[in-house]
C-alpha cells in the first residue's frame, strides 16, 4: 500500500475511532437519563394513583374507581386494572393489546415490554392500609415516545458521523494526494540523481518541511557529484595501477620460469657430477675434497628443490597445470609410495607404517599431482622427526578417499597452524634455520589439492607430532571444476590496439640416465636449450622424475648403468627410450628402436638427439 493510502487510511480510522467513542458515551449518558426520567415519571404516578385508590378500594367504591380511572386516562398510560385484597378487579380500562388481561394478572411482578410499534412498563403495586393489604393494580405504561426521540437521536447522529467520515475522507485524500505529489516528484529527482542526470530539484523555494527536504537533495546532488569525480579518478588510478602490477608480475613469473629452466639444467648436471666425484672410484681425491664435493651436492639439492617449488608456482599461478583424469590403483599407488620413501626412513632409523583401507579400489583422478602432494606431507614428516614413526593411512570416506600422513616430530604451535599453507613461511625463522625449506611446499600442495577438487586439514601439537590429511573426490569428473586449465602449450593473447606479445612454447621434457655425468656435462649443456632435461643417476630418483614430469623421451647410458639398477625401474615401453651404449654391449641394446653408440662422439650424439 503506498504512503498516500496509508496516511488516508490512518487518518480516517483515527478521526472514526474517537468520533464514535465520543458519540457512543453521548448515547450511554442519553439513553440512561431517558431511562431515568421515564422511570421517575412512573414512580411518581405509581405513588400518586396509590394514594388515590386507597380509599375507594378501602371502601368498595366501584363508581369512584371508575371515574378515577377516567380522570387518570392520560395518553402515556395505556390501561389500568384494580383488584381487591382477594385479586379480584374491582374496576379496569384495558386496552393493550399484546398481552391478555389473564395473563396480566398472573404476572404479580414488574415487566418489561418491546416490539416494533413500541415499548412498554407493566407495573404491579400493591396498596396498603397501615400494615393490611386492601388491593393492588396493574398500570401499564406507553414509553413509546421516549424510546422514538431517543433512536431517532441516534440515527441523526449516525447520519451525521457517516458525513463527517466521508468529509473527512475526502479531505484527507486531497491532503494526502498533495503531500504524496510532492514525495514522488523529489524521489523521481533522487532516481535521477542517483543516475547522475542533470535535474533540477523541484520545491526547494518552499518554507515547510518539503522545502528543507528539497534542499538537502540539492547538497546530495552536490557532494554526490564531488565523489563521483572523486572515485572516477581513483578507479582511472587503480586501473592504471593494476595494469602495472599485471605487468609486473607476470614479468616476475616470466624471469622465475625462464631463470628456473636455465638454471636447472646446469645445476643437475652439477649434482650428478658431483654425486658421482665424490664417490671416489679412482681413490685420486683426499676427504677435503670429498667434503667439498659432498657441500657442493648438498647446496645444489636445495637449490634444485627451490628452483622446482618456484616452477611449480608459476605454472599454478598461471593455470598452465594440466589435469590428467586417469584411474589410479590406490593400493598400488601408495604401496610405490611406501617403498620409494622407505629407504629414506630407514636411513634416519624411523619407523615408517602404512595402513589402507581394503574397500577402497581405484579413484578417478591424477597420480602425478596426488603424488607430488603426498610427498611433500611425507618430506615434512621425514624432516621434523628424528625418532618415532611416520604412518600412512588411506580411508574410505563414502564419496571421497582419506590419505593422511602422521609423525611424531616437533610438532607446530596453535598460533602458528593459521600460517601454515602461506608462500614462504616456515613455523618460524629457527625452522628454516635448522631444517632448511623453501617454505613453499604446503602453499604447492593446498593450490593442487584444489585443483584435484580436494582439502587438506592439519592436526598438531607441540612436541608431540603432526598429521597432514588429504581428502580427495573419488572421481575428479563428476565434479564441477571452477578453474579449467587449457592444455594448449601457447597462449594466443589478442586485444583490440594491442601487439600481439611474444608467445613461449612448452620445452619438452627428457631424462637423461647415467653414471657417466663428466661425458654427458656438454650433452646436457646443449640439450638444454631446446629441451628442458632431467638428469638422474640412481633408480629411485630416475622412479621419481618420471612420476612427477610428462618425459617424453629417455637417454638411457647403458654402457654406465648396472644391470641391478637398470631391473629397478623396470623398463617396458621400449619406444620412447634412446638407447646409448658402447661396442662391448652393441649386440644387447641395439634391438632399441632408436639407439646411438657412445663411440661416435659427443657432438654427434647431440646432433643425433637433436633431430630425433
Amino acid at each position: 500500500m503506498s504512503f498516500k493510502y496509508r496516511f488516508i487510511l490512518s487518518f480516517v480510522v483515527l478521526e472514526a475511532f474517537f468520533i464514535i467513542l465520543i458519540v457512543s458515551i453521548n448515547f450511554f449518558t442519553i439513553n440512561t437519563s431517558s431511562k431515568n426520567l421515564t422511570n421517575e415519571k412512573i414512580q411518581t404516578t405509581i405513588t400518586l394513583l396509590s394514594q388515590l385508590l386507597k380509599t375507594p378500594i378501602s371502601v368498595y367504591d366501584i363508581a369512584a374507581l371508575d371515574d378515577l380511572i377516567v380522570i387518570r386516562n392520560e395518553k402515556y398510560i395505556n390501561s389500568i386494572i384494580i383488584l381487591d385484597a382477594q385479586d379480584r378487579i374491582l374496576s379496569d380500562e384495558y386496552t393493550f393489546k399484546y398481552i391478555s388481561d389473564e395473563e396480566i394478572l398472573k404476572l404479580k411482578t414488574n415487566k418489561s415490554f418491546k416490539n416494533n410499534e413500541g415499548t412498554y412498563e407493566i407495573v404491579y403495586k400493591k396498596i396498603f392500609d397501615e400494615d393490611t393489604l386492601i388491593g393492588s393494580f396493574y398500570t401499564i405504561f406507553d414509553t413509546s415516545s421516549a424510546t422514538k426521540l431517543v433512536e431517532e437521536n441516534e440515527n441523526r447522529t449516525i447520519l451525521i458521523i457517516l458525513l463527517q467520515i466521508i468529509i473527512s475522507t475526502f479531505l484527507s485524500y486531497f491532503i494526502g494526494s498533495r503531500l504524496t505529489k510532492k514525495l514522488e516528484d523529489l524521489s523521481a529527482a533522487a532516481i535521477k540523481i542517483g543516475r547522475n542526470e542533470k535535474i533540477e530539484v523541484p520545491f526547494y523555494n518552499n518554507s515547510d518541511e518539503i522545502g528543507l527536504l528539497s534542499k538537502s537533495m540539492i547538497k546530495m546532488q552536490s557532494d554526490l557529484k564531488n565523489r563521483t569525480r572523486e572515485i572516477l579518478n581513483s578507479n582511472n588510478l587503480l586501473e592504471q595501477q593494476k595494469v602495472e602490477l599485471e605487468e609486473a608480475n607476470k614479468s616476475k613469473d616470466d624471469f622465475l620460469a625462464n631463470m628456473s629452466h636455465e638454471l636447472k639444467t646446469p645445476l643437475n648436471s652439477i649434482n650428478v657430477v658431483s654425486s658421482v666425484m665424490q664417490r671416489n672410484k679412482e681413490n685420486n681425491l683426499n676427504e677435503k675434497q670429498i667434503k667439498n664435493l659432498s657441500i657442493i651436492n648438498k647446496c645444489g639439492n636445495e637449490l634444485l628443490y627451490l628452483i622446482n617449488d618456484v616452477l611449480d608456482l608459476s605454472k599454478l599461478e598461471a593455470n598452465e597445470i594440466v589435469l590428467s583424469k586417469e584411474e589410479i590403483n590406490v593400493n598400488k599407488f601408495i604401496t610405490n609410495v611406501y617403498e620409494t620413501i622407505l629407504p629414506q626412513v630407514k636411513e634416519k632409523g624411523l619407523e615408517l607404517v602404512l595402513d589402507i583401507d581394503p574397500r577402497i579400489t581405484t579413484i578417478i583422478s591424477d597420480e602425478k599431482k596426488i603424488y607430488q602432494i603426498i610427498k611433500n606431507f611425507l618430506s615434512n614428516a621425514l624432516k621434523f622427526t628424528k625418532d618415532g614413526k611416520i604412518s600412512i593411512i588411506v580411508k574410505d570416506l563414502e564419496k571421497n578417499i582419506s590419505i593422511s600422513v602422521s609423525d611424531e616430530g616437533i610438532g607446530i604451535p596453535k598460533e602458528k597452524l593459521a600460517h601454515i599453507f602461506d608462500r614462504f613461511k616456515q613455523v618460524d625463522a629457527s625452522t628454516s634455520r635448522n631444517y632448511g625449506g623453501t617454505g613453499l611446499g604446503l602453499a604447492i600442495s593446498q593450490e593442487l589439492a584444489s585443483l584435484l577438487k580436494g582439502g587438506i586439514t592439519i592436526q598438531s601439537t607441540e612436541n608431540v607430532g603432526t598429521s597432514f590429511e588429504l581428502s580427495l573426490p573419488k572421481d575428479i569428473k563428476h565434479t564441477n571444476t571452477n578453474k579449467e586449465v587449457k592444455k594448449e602449450p601457447v597462449k594466443k593473447e589478442i586485444e583490440e590496439n594491442i601487439p600481439a606479445k611474444t608467445v613461449s612454447v612448452k620445452k619438452e621434457n627428457i631424462l637423461i640416465f647415467n653414471s657417466d655425468p663428466i661425458f654427458f656435462f656438454n650433452i646436457t649443456m646443449k640439450l638444454g636449450k631446446k629441451y628442458k632435461v632431467f638428469q638422474s643417476n640412481n633408480a629411485e630418483e630416475f622412479l621419481i622424475i618420471q612420476k612427477e614430469n610428462d618425459i617424453s623421451k629417455t637417454v638411457i647410458d647403458f654402457s654406465s648403468i648396472l644391470d641391478d639398477v637398470l631391473k629397478k625401474i623396470k623398463i617396458e615401453e621400449k619406444e620412447n627410450i634412446i638407447a646409448i651404449f658402447d661396442d662391448k654391449s652393441k649386440d644387447k641394446y641395439s634391438t632399441y628402436k632408436v639407439n646411438i653408440l657412445k663411440e661416435i662422439g659427443r657432438d654427434n650424439i647431440i646432433n643425433e638427439l637433436k633431430n630425433i
